[in-house]
């Protein structure tokens, strides 16, 4: 596990530990909407939300352990550091009804999020109220805060090759790459159409039917038919990129940027106890 830079092993990491989570809990949101599972959507709405500001703000030199799961605080913050790139106003897309268009203060949206989908709704102790017009409100905040989870001050190029969208923009910061292109996405798409498409079922009978013989012992021959996602030959498995990188400090397969990021981690991002102690002694060796 070797990277060249701090920002490029703070990139990866961040990605890992923050955006791709957000991602996953984004298109959760989306599916539970769609489907009619409100209070979920609320619930994962809310998790992409908290780390697509968390990963924006610790790229950007500012720890984040004190803050927890407090969306409002971190938006806060959000609106303090990144100045004319804080995201203040959810813009309407120009083929939505301005019918599904309620709330364009982002803070506001952001409230009822926090409202609606906090650590507390999970386990169903506060109420819920919904607008025809949340998930057209998530996926433009989503857009606008995914695009700055990146060193704003970072040069464009300097770290790892300049993305196609940001060929104009090598050697200038990141910041004035976001301003020159308002629609950029750093990172790229989250999914593209045929992806999505095979990942997410529209249907709710689907999601409730599908080889679900524990309730239904008489199904339809197209719901014995189990998706290859749910009983593949090998499942689904994937290591954490904490455990990756435990074990490469073990092996001494890292370089110092390696040493010097994992204690940025430690430093940054809340861990349990036992694993901060353990990251921090294999980053410092006697």
């Amino acid at each position: 596990m070797i990277f060249e830079s701090s920002n490029h092993f703070k990139s990866v990491f961040a990605h890992q530990f923050f955006i791709r989570a957000a991602d996953h809990n984004y298109v959760v949101a989306r599916w539970a909407r769609i489907v009619g599972l409100t209070r979920e959507f609320f619930i994962q709405a809310h998790q992409a939300v908290e780390k697509y500001l968390k990963a924006a703000l610790v790229l950007n030199g500012l720890p984040v352990l004190k803050y927890r799961h407090d969306i409002v605080l971190l938006f806060r913050k959000h609106l303090e550091v990144f100045g004319d790139l804080a995201v203040v106003n959810l813009e309407k897309p120009d083929k939505l009804d301005s019918e599904l268009w309620k709330m364009p203060s982002a803070f506001r949206f952001i409230q009822h999020l926090e409202s609606n989908g906090n650590p507390d709704s999970r386990y169903r102790l506060t109420s819920f109220a919904a607008y025809s017009s949340d998930l057209f409100h998530l996926d433009e905040l989503v857009r606008r805060l995914r695009r700055l989870t990146i060193g704003l001050d970072w040069a464009v190029g300097q770290d790892w090759a300049v993305s196609d969208e940001l060929t104009d923009c090598k050697g200038v910061t990141y910041r004035q790459a976001l301003m020159r292109h308002p629609r950029a996405q750093i990172r790229g798409e989250i999914l593209d159409e045929s992806e999505l498409a095979r990942k997410l079922s529209p249907s709710l009978n689907d999601a409730l039917l599908l080889g679900n013989v524990a309730f239904y012992e008489s199904l339809e021959p197209e719901h014995l038919r189990i998706p290859g996602t749910v009983a593949s030959w090998l499942g689904p498995l994937e290591n954490s990129y904490l455990f990756l990188l435990a074990e490469a400090l073990r092996d001494g397969r890292v370089n110092q940027v390696v040493r010097d990021g994992t204690l940025w981690i430690i430093d940054n991002i809340l861990l349990p106890p036992p694993v901060r102690d353990e990251l921090r002694r294999l980053a410092l060796p006697s």
